[in-house]
Order: C-alpha cells, then sequence, then structure tokens
C-alpha cells in the first residue's frame, strides 16, 4: 500500500516507527494537513486551561487540562516498542502529572502563546518519541478516522463499525478493517501516512542505550524548536529573545 502512502503494518507485532507531528505540514494527505491544525488548537486550549487554573488540582479548568494531557495508547496502529504483541501503555497519570506541573510552571512565567508554552520543554526527559507517537494520535486521532475512511474505500477493503473509548474517556466513532491476528478481542487496524513516520531509536547493547538517550534528547529539542515555529505567525517580534532564552535554558 506503500503506492497510495500508506504504511503497510505487520499485524501481530509493533513496527519501530512512530509518527512526529513535525511531519504533518509537508504531508500529502489533507487529513494531516487538518490534523496540524487540531494539534495547534489542542496545546493552546491546554495552555489558556492551565493559565485559569491557578495551579489548584481540584480547580475545573486544571482537571480539564489532565484530560488533554492524557496520552493512553491506542491499540490498532501497530507501531511502537511492543516487540511481542501490538499492545503498549501509552502516557499514564504520572507523566501527566508531570506534564501538567511543568506546563502550570511554565504559563506562571508569564508565557501567553502556545509557540513558547510548548518550546521551553513541556516534554520530560523520559517522555520520548514513542510516547510523543501516542500524544499524536490521541490529539489528532479525528483527522486519523477521516485518513482511514477514505483510503479504506479508495483500496475496496471491506470494514466495519467501531466505536472506541480511550482511557481518558474520550470516545470516537469510525470504520476499520478487522485485525484478523488477534482472537482474543476485537482489534481495528487503524492505517497511517508514510510520510508522517519516523525510525524509533533502538538499543541493542549498552552503548547503545546512551545514544538512544541522546536521540531521545535532540528529538525533545527538535519538536519543541518545530512546534514553536507552528505559532511564529501569531508571536510578536519583541518576543523573540525571550523565545531564544527560553530554549537555552
Amino acid at each position: 500500500m506503500t503506492e497510495s502512502g500508506v504504511f503497510d503494518p505487520t499485524l501481530n507485532v509493533d513496527t519501530l516507527l512512530f509518527p512526529d507531528p513535525i511531519l504533518l505540514a509537508s504531508s500529502q494527505h489533507p487529513e494531516m494537513q487538518a490534523a496540524k491544525v487540531l494539534f495547534d488548537e489542542h496545546f493552546d486550549k491546554v495552555r489558556r486551561l492551565l493559565l485559569h487554573s491557578s495551579g489548584d488540582p481540584t480547580h475545573a479548568a486544571w482537571k480539564a487540562a489532565s484530560r488533554l494531557l492524557s496520552f493512553p495508547e491506542i491499540s490498532g496502529t501497530c507501531l511502537g516498542y511492543g516487540s511481542n504483541s501490538i499492545s503498549g501503555s501509552g502516557a499514564g497519570p504520572t507523566m501527566t502529572q508531570k506534564l501538567l506541573k511543568t506546563g502550570y510552571q511554565i504559563v506562571q512565567m508569564g508565557i501567553d502563546d502556545p509557540d513558547l508554552f510548548m518550546a521551553i520543554g513541556l516534554f520530560e526527559e523520559d517522555f520520548g518519541p514513542d510516547l510523543i507517537g501516542d500524544m499524536f494520535t490521541n490529539v489528532c486521532f479525528q483527522s486519523i478516522i477521516d485518513f482511514n475512511a477514505r483510503v479504506y474505500e479508495e483500496l475496496s477493503i471491506a470494514t466495519k463499525h467501531y466505536n472506541i473509548t480511550l482511557k481518558n474517556g474520550i470516545s470516537y466513532e469510525g470504520r476499520f478493517a478487522r485485525n484478523p491476528t488477534v482472537t482474543s478481542h476485537d482489534i481495528p487496524i487503524i492505517l497511517m501516512p508514510v510520510d508522517i513516520l519516523r525510525d524509533l531509536p533502538v538499543a541493542l547493547d549498552w552503548r547503545g542505550v546512551q545514544a538512544v538517550s541522546e536521540n531521545n534528547r535532540e528529538f525533545r529539542k527538535g519538536l519543541n524548536g518545530s512546534v514553536a515555529s507552528l505559532w511564529s505567525r501569531k508571536t510578536l517580534e519583541s518576543k523573540a529573545q525571550l523565545k531564544e532564552w527560553a530554549l537555552s535554558s
């Protein structure tokens, strides 16, 4: 299916790839252009909620931001680090709390533009590319559903209706083919565009662990800078120096 720009997954094991939100702007697929808009709007909403939460975990705005920063893995993409299965854990409650606290510290600094909010490192040290992939699929899942609807129809592949409810309580409806390799429960085959996928870093020995760690650091740095540029048209020129400082601190 790569001729159609669609990744052809191995259905019973994860492939060491992840969807990279940085690549949305250059994707050839209209659904991924729509996903880029969803991605921008999602984190601007997080920033505004945290701004109005006063840092109070009992505040309704804080709880709403917590829900938006929860990224459980969506079974069916067949992507990630699952070496013997297609199941993973995604970003759990501990990581969500870290993201909330870091995000609130950022808005407390008076940073009121979403580009700066993302640029100074919302993602924690152990928030690597695999979890960034889970973040993307959660934030942009409606666009992924639309992409699958078009592709399955173009390829004349039979589909069935799925009502997918994530662990954070958010529900979606869409049509996908069923994964025939999973007999214990009903798992959809969620197709992804080739042009938004990157290789996951892998450590094959102890020396590789350090290399992967450095790779993850460089990726986070690149992601923070690239996500920042998404909103550069909204940023006042007078804030350019603040952004440069934030990225270097």
